[in-house]
């Protein structure tokens, strides 16, 4: 039997048109404008994205995470290479966020 991934599309309504980031195709398009898109890293993202203050936190398996604006559009705001495989999603708490790899818990924040 093959895997099965279970990874969400999550929509918005926003200001320029409906918004989907579909996180399976690492891809983000306004229903406005598809030619003009912004993507996430290729990769299989099997951990469960977060939401917090209008920013989406996404991981990869390969542990490329990324942070998007989405409050206001799609935008990466950051891309960080934790260096090590992981499936496990981020955990969000007192501003700081937790995130584990197959090698190492880190605490990130104040």
């Amino acid at each position: 039997m093959g895997r099965v991934q279970v990874c969400p599309i999550f929509s918005r309504h926003g200001r320029e048109g409906d918004e989907e980031v579909d996180c399976e195709r690492g891809n983000s398009q306004l229903a406005d404008d598809r030619a003009d898109q912004e993507r996430l890293p290729p990769g299989t993202y099997s951990a469960s994205p977060v939401l917090a203050e209008g920013r989406l936190y996404v991981i990869n398996e390969d542990g490329l995470a990324s942070v998007v604006e989405v409050a206001d559009g799609f935008e990466i705001l950051a891309t960080n290479d934790m260096g090590a495989y992981t499936l496990s999603s981020m955990a969000m708490s007192d501003g700081q966020i937790f995130l584990r790899t197959a090698e190492a818990l880190y605490c990130i924040g104040g």
